[in-house]
C-alpha cells in the first residue's frame, strides 16, 4: 500500500504537469491571437501585449515555427513573426510600418489629401518636419507613397501598392479563417465559431471568447 505521501506527490506531478500544458495551449492561442490582429510584430511587442516574459514567448513561437505555424522574418534588424498561411512575407514591410499610429495617420492623410506638402503633414501629425520626413522616406521606401517636386516643395501621393493589397487581403478571408480554425484544431482545443464574417472571426473556447482577423490588413490599419 503506497503511502500518503507518495500518492499526493503523484498528483501533484500529474495534474501539475496538465494545468502547465493547458497555460501552454492558452499562451499559444493568445500569441496568435494578437499576430492574427497585428501581423509582423516582434516577440517583445507580443510579450508586452500578453504580459508575460519574452523568454516564454519566444519559446512559443519558436515551438510554433518548428511546426509550420509561424514565420519570421528580419525587418530594420528586428525579427517579426506572421501566421504562415494568413500573411505573405513579402508584405511584412508594410505591416511592420503601419502597426505605429503616427504612420497610419500619415498614410491615412496621405490618400485623403494626395499631394499634400511635409510641412501640411507634420501640422497636421502634431511631429516635427523632422519626424514626419523619416516617416514619408520608410512608405516612400516600401512603395507604399511616391513624391513629385513641385518649385521648392514636394508633394506626397498614395501609390496602388496599399489599394492592391487591401484587395488581395479582403479576398483571403475566407482561406485565412480555414487556417485559423485548422491552427486552432490542431492545438488540440474545442471551440464553438460565434462570429465568421466581415474579417472577423470569434471562437468560444475554455468558456470564453477569442477574437482574430481573418483580413489582418484591414486590423493593422484600423486596429
Amino acid at each position: 500500500m503506497s503511502s500518503p505521501k507518495i500518492g499526493e506527490e503523484f498528483e501533484r506531478a500529474i495534474y501539475g504537469k496538465k494545468e502547465e500544458e493547458t497555460e501552454g495551449l492558452e499562451r499559444r492561442l493568445g500569441i496568435l491571437s494578437y499576430l492574427s490582429r497585428k501581423p509582423c510584430s516582434t516577440s517583445s511587442e507580443i510579450a508586452k501585449f500578453m504580459k508575460i516574459s519574452d523568454r516564454g514567448v519566444l519559446w512559443h513561437l519558436r515551438a510554433m515555427e518548428k511546426a509550420g505555424t509561424i514565420g519570421e522574418v528580419v525587418i530594420d534588424k528586428k525579427t517579426r513573426f506572421f501566421i504562415r498561411g494568413c500573411v505573405r512575407e513579402g508584405d511584412c514591410g508594410v505591416f511592420s510600418l503601419i502597426k505605429d499610429r503616427k504612420t497610419r495617420k500619415a498614410v491615412a492623410t496621405i490618400f485623403e489629401n494626395p499631394g499634400i506638402t511635409q510641412k501640411r503633414l507634420s501640422e497636421n501629425l502634431q511631429l516635427s518636419r523632422q519626424s514626419t520626413g523619416r516617416i514619408l522616406r520608410r512608405l516612400e521606401k516600401a512603395g507604399v507613397i511616391t513624391s513629385i517636386r513641385d518649385g521648392k516643395n514636394m508633394r506626397y501621393y498614395p501609390t496602388r501598392k496599399l489599394t492592391e493589397l487591401r484587395r488581395i487581403y479582403e479576398e483571403r478571408t475566407e482561406n485565412a479563417s480555414k487556417r485559423i480554425k485548422g491552427l486552432v484544431k490542431d492545438l488540440g482545443m474545442d471551440f464553438d465559431i460565434t462570429l465568421d464574417r466581415e474579417g472577423l472571426l470569434y471562437m468560444k473556447i475554455a468558456g470564453r471568447d477569442v477574437r482574430f482577423s481573418t483580413d489582418p490588413l484591414r486590423s493593422a490599419l484600423e486596429d
